[in-house]
């Protein structure tokens, strides 16, 4: 049987020839046979098959390259996931057979502990090609949030600033560590009404601060010289200021 239009167009009602799709949303394909079939859907687990979470309200979105498309691999899913580590990305893939999910991705979000890294353009999002881990924590520390994503105009890359906080039962100190607190019951003496100062469970300086506390002494840290809103003394005949 011969047929009248080639791959990438079906025969239209007026018997002419007319190229597959429209537009890049128009998903269907024409293998030749003067037919014109919908992109293949499928009840596919993502989830399962990503070990990520799809956000794609839709499930199955689609578009298609070319317009004169002519296999049902040139339908390209277009679907979006979360991984367990919270980055979030764009899964743009060809039908394989059974689905549309692929490995390739560009990143739009990093998840807490983590920044985005090499970027490749911007539409509505700002996309990158994947996520670094910050290593900016001390010890004895936790992420809260993601870090500065690399610069678009390439000014700076690899900022490794996420933010962090000294777990429980630690103490951020002015070198931005986090030490051990008093375990006598006692972790922070407040100075009027804005200022806080950690007591720690061992001396962060010399001198320092001592507190007795039953048969226990902590420790609050100190600094050489006067400073304003905090607590001064003197030892020795010296100016001291405490800090954190």
């Amino acid at each position: 049987m011969a047929y009248t239009c080639g791959g990438g167009y079906y025969l239209g009602a007026d018997g002419t020839c007319v190229i597959c799709n429209s537009t890049t949303r128009d998903v269907h394909y024409c293998p030749g046979d003067d037919l014109r079939y919908p992109c293949p859907r499928t009840n596919t687990d993502y989830n399962a098959v990503s070990g990520e979470t799809l956000l794609s309200v839709n499930g199955e979105a689609f578009w298609i390259s070319p317009l004169a498309a002519s296999s049902p691999h040139s339908c390209m899913g277009v679907l979006y996931f979360r991984s367990p580590e919270g980055h979030e990305r764009l899964v743009e893939s060809p039908w394989n057979g059974e689905n549309y999910y692929g490995t390739r991705g560009w990143y739009y979000r990093a998840g807490v502990g983590y920044y985005l890294s090499g970027y490749v353009w911007r539409s509505d999002r700002i996309w990158y090609s994947g996520v670094q881990p910050c290593t900016n924590a001390p010890a004895h520390a936790h992420y809260t949030d993601a870090g500065t994503p690399d610069a678009t105009d390439g000014s700076f890359v690899d900022a490794n600033d996420c933010p962090w906080e000294c777990n429980t039962g630690y103490g951020r100190t002015d070198e931005n560590t986090c030490q051990p607190l008093c375990t006598a019951g006692m972790t922070q003496l407040h100075v009027g009404n804005s200022i806080a100062l950690n007591i720690y469970q061992t001396a962060q300086t010399t001198p320092a601060l001592h507190i007795g506390h039953g048969a226990a002494i902590c420790h609050i840290n100190l600094a050489p010289g006067r400073a304003s809103d905090t607590l001064n003394l003197m030892i020795n005949g010296a100016s001291y200021h405490a800090i954190n």
